[in-house]
């Protein structure tokens, strides 16, 4: 994995609306795959459009998989907060041990989780990850707390498409 730089625990993860940050133990190589999320997250925020007009999710499969239904996004955003923050602190967890199986379980479900909102890129990326943890492939665990580090920039996404439809 090409390594720009590395960012640390300082990064806090708000998940939903808990008020609470989540913060991560230990620290993660830089990719040229999470550089590029950053990337485009910070150009998107300066051209003052979301993410989910380029790269995170696919607006219009969400649209029709909810069949255009402001409550039953409403619905999905919680769960998906709900979900990822779950799957965030068992990920944690699992790092500190680089407990392979643990970390496979927990990209199977972000996986569903990615899928459920239209996020393929990033649902494809936790399919390759849980397939490569599971052969017992630790030298891609970093790439599993880098795919966790696009959880907010989703979430946004999500609620923006929420005030687009009020």
């Amino acid at each position: 994995m090409t390594s720009f730089s590395k960012i640390y625990s300082n990064i806090p993860l708000d998940f939903g609306n808990t008020g609470k940050n989540i913060f991560f133990p230990f620290s993660v190589p830089l990719s040229l795959w999470a550089f590029h999320g950053i990337l485009g997250t910070a150009l998107c925020r300066e051209r003052g459009k979301s993410m989910s007009e380029y790269l995170r999710i696919d607006k219009n499969a969400l649209l029709r998989s909810i069949f255009s239904d402001r409550e039953i996004l409403e619905e999905v955003l919680q769960a998906f907060c709900d979900d990822t923050a779950r799957i965030c602190r068992e990920m944690i967890a699992a790092g500190e041990g680089r407990n392979l199986p643990k970390g496979a379980e927990a990209m199977h479900a972000l996986k569903g989780i990615f899928s459920s909102v239209a996020a393929f890129s990033e649902a494809r990326e936790a399919e390759y990850l849980e397939k490569e943890m599971e052969k017992g492939n630790i030298s891609l665990w970093d790439r599993g707390t880098e795919l966790l580090s696009q959880i907010p920039g989703i979430r946004e996404d999500l609620e923006r498409l929420l005030e687009e439809m009020a």
